[in-house]
């Protein structure tokens, strides 16, 4: 799950920060919304809710209170779920029933429930509903009609709605529209990619006198989940992903979370979740001063044959990274090396690294990338110099690597 945020978002800007990765392993579920108070919602098929706090919300940095508390069940048969204020949230049955619950421990990150209750009906047309601020519900009509609703006693847990008002027409191509947490702001993405932003000055008072659209931002056709939290973040689900396993012969001397969190800055430019699957210690005390030969793709040493074949839990679409003492032999100064067997996708790095981006530039190779040509003429950083210590700047792409890259077959699809 990727992190942005606008950091104009009350006037339509263009100032963005990120993405930056925040999350793994959200693609399976059926809804995903934020709550307030830095919760955010999960729903999985088999109506399982759970229950996230993102502490990190503000910066964008990977960070949430423990693990994912179970605040539910039976959450499968809704056909939009979002969130309103203060622990409510509002669930619309395939019937069109609607029905609003309150977790009264939500500020706590915890779950206590009062009864549902049942606080309309017909609901079952819309093609998109989201949540504003203060009681307004957006619902858009499968001819394009966007319609506003109020309810003035949502703070009071229960339902006394005003008769909904017509406040805008042609929103039915959007591939995601959603609140932007405040100030009557609204994202919508086109069928293209194109995220447009909205803003409706009159939300405070129950209007619909609009701002907008400008667009500020492109490429975010890809993502199966977006929602908006508060003060200009957007969290976004790619349907892409990179799953990685680590097999441990020698602990390294460096902090592998921060190898991983530069790969995931240069990857998640190409809207690419690097998720970590498992980390394993293996007991190979033979293979921890490990020859690699010439490193060269096609030259397989029996060391390399050997480690290889230790994937247990690996499926054959998925990279391993193999930490040991030493590459041989020891004349090469290799610190890490991607040659590997056919259908055994992975690379081995040495206990000492000199730069945080070697592992970026191995997982590179991996997925095809081969060193640049000389360039004397570069005027930025590539992650595939032969020596990474170089690179003392985030590294970027070419346009052929980023092809190369995204026809791997070790880029799932989600």
């Amino acid at each position: 799950m990727f992190w942005y945020k606008n950091l104009s978002h009350q006037s339509g800007g263009q100032m963005w920060q990120g993405p930056k990765q925040v999350g793994q392993k959200w693609q399976d579920f059926k809804h995903i919304f934020a709550g307030s108070d830095q919760v955010i919602y999960a729903i999985k098929n088999d109506g399982t809710l759970l229950m996230y706090k993102h502490v990190g919300q503000e910066n964008g940095n990977f960070s949430w209170d423990g693990a994912p508390k179970q605040a539910g069940s039976g959450w499968e048969s809704f056909k939009h779920v979002f969130g309103g204020t203060d622990g409510l949230i509002y669930a619309i049955e395939q019937d069109g029933t609607l029905f609003l619950y309150h977790n009264k421990k939500h500020a706590q990150f915890d779950a206590a429930w009062e009864a549902p209750k049942k606080v309309g009906n017909g609901w079952e047309s819309f093609k998109h509903v989201f949540g504003g601020t203060d009681g307004l519900i957006y619902a858009i009509e499968q001819d394009g009609t966007l319609l506003l609703y109020y309810n003035k006693k949502h703070a009071q847990f229960d339902a006394a709605w005003e008769a909904p008002k017509k406040v805008g027409n042609g929103w039915e191509d959007f591939k995601h529209v959603f609140g932007g947490g405040s100030d009557g702001v609204v994202y919508a993405i086109r069928q293209d990619g194109t995220l447009c932003w909205y803003k409706n000055v009159q939300h405070a008072n129950f209007g619909g006198r609009w701002e907008g659209p400008e667009q500020v931002g492109n490429g975010w056709a890809g993502f199966k989940h977006v929602f908006g939290g508060p003060n200009g973040i957007i969290y976004a689900v790619s349907t892409r992903c990179l799953n990685l396993h680590f097999k441990i012969l020698t602990e390294p001397n460096f902090d592998r979370l921060e190898m991983v969190t530069a790969a995931r800055e240069v990857f998640n430019r190409l809207l690419i979740n690097i998720d970590i699957r498992s980390t394993e210690i293996l007991d190979l005390p033979n293979l921890e001063q490990l020859d690699v030969g010439p490193c060269n793709k096609g030259i397989l040493t029996n060391d390399i044959k050997t480690l290889f074949g230790n994937r247990r839990n690996v499926n054959p679409n998925e990279v391993v990274a193999y930490f040991v003492d030493s590459l041989l032999p020891s004349a090469s100064n290799l610190i890490g090396c991607a040659v590997h067997p056919f259908n055994q996708p992975g690379f081995v790095l040495t206990k000492e690294q000199d730069n945080r981006w070697t592992l970026a530039h191995e997982l590179g190779h991996v997925l095809g990338l081969r060193h640049p040509e000389e360039n004397i003429n570069k005027v930025r950083a590539d992650l595939m110099e032969p020596k990474p210590a170089v690179i003392n700047s985030s590294p970027y792409f070419e346009d052929k690597e980023k092809q190369t890259i995204l026809s791997s077959n070790l880029i799932i699809q989600y």
